[in-house]
């Protein structure tokens, strides 16, 4: 009973109420984009994404909470997955077949597609945004908080 409390209430003690509601409606190009993954980010210090194919966005945020808290677990593996998340196209591909629709997808270590990300864990959320099919996600190192993180995005509105 109190380990259902805190998953799903904690998460809104870092982050405060859902950003999006039915009455606070999302526009792709407003900055409640970048604040919606800069807040995934600052709740779990792991690097956050929000990717719409269809629509052409690519958004992340958390470079620097991922560095500080991967870097010493990571070594010299944090490099190529820095490199992984800034190519775009490949990124955005691997996560879009990641995805499935109505629930939160967990990759650890060598189930991710990409072997740059086999140090990795990855958790990808299909939702859908101001009528556009987004990937919202995190990517951390296996041994991340994955019962936080999970709830995190379940409040971001998943």
């Amino acid at each position: 009973m109190y380990v259902d409390y805190l998953i799903e209430v904690a998460p809104q003690r870092y982050i405060g109420t859902p950003i999006l509601t039915e009455e606070n409606a999302l526009e792709f190009h407003d900055d409640r984009l970048y604040d919606l993954v800069s807040a995934l980010s600052r709740a779990t210090h792991d690097l956050a994404f929000c990717s719409s194919p269809d629509s052409g966005i690519y958004c992340i945020a958390g470079i620097s909470n991922f560095l500080q808290k991967h870097s010493e677990t990571l070594a010299e593996q944090i490099f190529p997955i820095l490199d992984t998340v800034e190519n775009r196209t490949l990124f955005t591909r691997t996560i879009t077949n990641l995805a499935e629709p109505g629930r939160i997808t967990v990759c650890i270590g060598e189930e991710n597609i990409l072997p740059e990300l086999e140090s990795c864990a990855l958790m990808v959320a299909d939702i859908t945004l101001a009528g556009h099919r987004c990937h919202l996600g995190l990517l951390g190192s296996k041994r991340t908080d994955y019962g936080f993180n999970l709830s995190v995005l379940r409040t971001m509105g998943v």
